[in-house]
């Protein structure tokens, strides 16, 4: 499962994202500083963790992605039905078909507290957690607040 989000301050975007076990539990947190800020960053925020899942965690073959932005889930489903032909990250959106499910679903900003989260931190720069490395105390805060996480 894949939480994506964006914060957009003045002219400059900072993109985030969680990526789940199907218990639910963080697997990898990330994100990603702009200098642009436009709707467009929600795309982005889904594409950069649909990238990272390609290339990190090849055994997933069922993907749910939520975001905040019904623009952006749209415009997803739009690309995946005639994907581009070359452009940033287009290899994310090539392998897309070869998942045997992939969701984009729309959610209310407030299922979103944890990525929101992460692309707030992004401003202070990239950075990513993974497995075995400590969670921080707002992080967990916010996991803990979400009906997604088991910390068992």
């Amino acid at each position: 499962m894949i939480h994506c989000d964006v914060a957009i301050g003045d002219d400059l975007a900072e993109v985030g994202f969680i990526i789940r076990d199907h218990w639910g539990k963080p697997l990898l947190v990330g994100g990603k500083w702009f200098s642009t800020s436009c709707e467009s960053m929600e795309l982005q925020a889904i594409l950069e963790a649909l990238d990272v899942v390609r290339c990190s965690f090849p055994q997933f073959h069922a993907i749910e992605i939520h975001t905040d932005s019904a623009l952006a889930a749209q415009e997803m489903h739009c690309m995946l039905q005639c994907p581009p032909e070359g452009g940033f990250l287009s290899t994310a959106i090539v392998h897309a078909p070869n998942l045997v499910v992939l969701r984009v679903a729309h959610v209310r900003c407030e299922c979103n507290a944890p990525v929101d989260w992460a692309a707030r931190t992004a401003c202070l720069g990239d950075y990513a957690w993974g497995r075995g490395m400590p969670l921080l105390k707002p992080l967990l805060k916010l996991l803990l607040d979400d009906f997604l996480f088991d910390p068992l």
